[in-house]
């Protein structure tokens, strides 16, 4: 229904369905296919094609098999995945330059989407998302084999009543979103859901609450997955497991330094990544706040005719990323240095 009214919104949530194969990923997208305002199902189209049909038609995308959504390529642009991911937003939009003159042109890329794959999707493409693990059925559940042209007109007589829900509750949906507010979510995962919660509260006042209930548990499990699964969260926590080895390369009163190289060494081996390169490893450290780009963070060390750069780890900055970024980097951690961490009444 969203799908039909989504132009009174300001943001639009993203349906990621995330499973191994034969989970009902495809046929969902199918499904979706038919009952979507103006869906279609992008199995074999290029970039350009993708923002200039939401903009010809404001149509509903729907993406099988998009692995290649899962992370950015490091040489090049992904244009699919900065087209998906800015068009979440009414404001979303790409420019091209068209033509001989080559005349500047803009496109609308905002529009709904759902995203079907294997291995999940890029960090910042999963902020934009409502996350649905699908699993498979298990062997003894029975389930009727689905096949359109039987139901052709069930679909068409569907889709008919959803374009008049949208026709004759529009300027409802559009007073209601204007004064909607809820405790529950907020932030990134306010502007996903706002949406769907006002187009479920003009239906029934229970069917909003279970999902609004759906909003929180969603909001969690990604909590859980960043404190765990992000670039963020790997960083901090192999660098803490490197302070707890205590193998540090030099120590001076300000505490103890570790080598660039270790460091790098300790990330790759990780994060899985061919390489680090010196200027990303401080970029994410300062990012982190983990150190500063500072003479007293950033030395170098002679060692046999050599200088080495290493770089000052101080557990409790590591711990203050951790609060942050909600790690769990240690489970003994007792809430009183947490707090000190924060408050700066411990670790200064």
């Amino acid at each position: 229904m969203t799908t039909y009214v989504f132009q009174i919104f300001d943001t639009i949530g993203y349906l990621a369905l995330i499973g191994t194969k034969r989970t009902g990923k495809s046929r969902t997208l199918e499904l979706l296919e038919q009952f979507s305002f103006n869906a279609l199902k992008a199995d074999s189209v290029s970039d350009p094609y993708i923002y200039r049909i939401i903009e010809r038609n404001r149509a509903t995308m729907l993406f099988d098999e998009a692995d290649s959504l899962k992370r950015k390529p490091k040489e090049s642009v992904n244009e699919r995945l900065e087209i998906i991911r800015s068009g979440y937003k009414r404001a979303g939009k790409v420019g091209r330059c068209e033509g001989e003159n080559n005349n500047t042109v803009t496109f609308s890329t905002y529009s709904p989407k759902a995203i079907a794959n294997v291995t999940g999707l890029e960090e910042a493409l999963e902020d934009r998302v409502i996350y649905v693990n699908v699993e498979r059925k298990p062997k003894e559940v029975k389930v009727k084999k689905l096949i359109f042209r039987d139901i052709e007109k069930n679909i068409q007589e569907i889709r008919n009543k959803l374009y008049f829900f949208g026709l004759q509750y529009c300027n409802l949906i559009a007073d209601v979103y204007r004064g909607y507010k809820n405790d529950e979510l907020e932030d990134r995962e306010e502007e996903i859901w706002a949406g769907v919660l006002v187009v479920a509260k003009i239906i029934d006042q229970g069917l909003h609450d279970s999902l609004l209930s759906l909003a929180v548990e969603n909001r969690n499990r990604k909590e859980l997955r960043e404190g765990l699964e992000s670039t963020e969260a790997q960083v901090i926590m192999t660098l803490w497991n490197l302070v707890q080895e205590n193998d540090f390369t030099k120590e001076t009163f300000q505490g103890k330094y570790w080598a660039v190289d270790a460091i790098k060494k300790a990330l790759t081996d990780q994060l899985g990544w061919e390489k680090i390169s010196d200027k990303y490893l401080s970029n994410e450290l300062i990012k982190l706040r983990i150190i500063e780009d500072s003479a007293d963070f950033k030395r170098r060390f002679k060692f046999d005719k050599t200088k080495k750069m290493c770089y000052l780890l101080k557990p409790e900055k590591i711990k203050q990323a951790s609060i942050k970024y909600s790690v769990d980097i240690e489970e003994e951690l007792e809430a009183s240095d947490i707090v000190g961490a924060i408050e700066g009444d411990k670790w200064e």
